[in-house]
């Protein structure tokens, strides 16, 4: 449960700094409004949920699991947080910032779709785990 709340509040944090990071860029005009953020390619790849955020998630609950597994719990966690999880929810709140709820959804829809694949990759890989420790 503590691991949970910490993630969340990881993740929580990561959202409230890209919206406040966000913000100050738009009042100091680094970013002029017709230069959005939202038009960037690299956020607009994190905008739509495919195949390959399911296969990143994927990968990132096997190596969140063979790192309790092999008690290096420390180093792949923070890898997993910030390889499928922060990236989506820092663009959540960039897109709320930008008054644009469908995007900033579609980005909480990723940040939902990572959270599940991850937890059942992991608890895949750790039942399989289970059932070779008896045998």
């Amino acid at each position: 449960m503590e691991g949970a709340l910490t993630t969340f509040l990881g993740l929580f944090i990561a959202a409230i700094f890209a919206v406040i990071i966000t913000w100050i860029f738009n009042i100091t005009n680094v970013f002029p409004p017709e230069k959005n953020l939202l038009n960037k390619p690299l956020l607009e790849e994190r905008l739509t949920p495919g195949w390959f955020s399911v296969a990143v998630a994927l990968a990132a609950g096997v190596a969140g699991a063979l790192a309790s597994i092999k008690q290096n719990r420390e180093s792949l966690i923070g890898a997993v947080t910030a390889l499928a999880l922060v990236p989506a929810a820092s663009a959540a709140g960039i897109a709320f910032l930008s008054k644009d709820p469908y995007k900033g959804f579609g980005e909480l829809m990723l940040l939902s779709i990572n959270v599940i694949t991850i937890i059942l990759a992991g608890a895949v890989i750790l039942c399989f785990d289970d059932k070779a420790s008896r045998r």
